[in-house]
């Protein structure tokens, strides 16, 4: 087993962790700053892909679910939507279906190994990271 694989969920914490430090920094809404942000959600998805990656049976559902939410970060970095609907289900409606497959995809990771390892402990802390972004990403950020 590859380094990347065997620490799969300590790398999705140390992206999710440097998401929660700097999103307050990048509060302002400055054009560079708004970058930074979209670049670190974007090291998020692709950290959490990553970690889905490895498994033949999430592979599926976790491509399926990441390439419009990464279209959609990016699409709305560069192009503010024109078409709210579309800008919400690229934006905030896929994200949050990519992040619950993650959170259960995480947990039945988890519960399927024989024994506790440091990955599977920080596995478990990503998924209540990712519960929490997910609320914020419904609850703060649309309104």
């Amino acid at each position: 087993m590859t380094w990347p694989n065997r620490w799969k969920f300590t790398i999705l914490l140390a992206t999710l962790l440097l998401l929660f430090v700097v999103h307050p920094i990048m509060s302002e809404s400055q054009h560079p700053i708004t970058f930074l942000y979209h670049l670190f959600l974007l090291a998020v998805f692709a950290a959490v892909t990553f970690a889905l990656l490895q498994r033949s049976e999430t592979r599926v559902i976790a491509l399926i679910l990441s390439i419009p939410t990464g279209v959609g970060i990016v699409a709305n970095y560069f192009w503010p939507p024109s078409n709210p609907l579309l800008g919400s289900l690229l934006f905030h409606f896929f994200p949050m279906l990519f992040f619950g497959y993650t959170v259960a995809a995480i947990l039945r990771l988890i519960f399927e190994e024989k024994g506790v390892s440091a990955d599977s402990i920080n596995g478990a802390f990503c998924g209540y990271l990712l519960l929490g972004l997910m609320y914020v990403r419904t609850r703060v950020l649309p309104g």
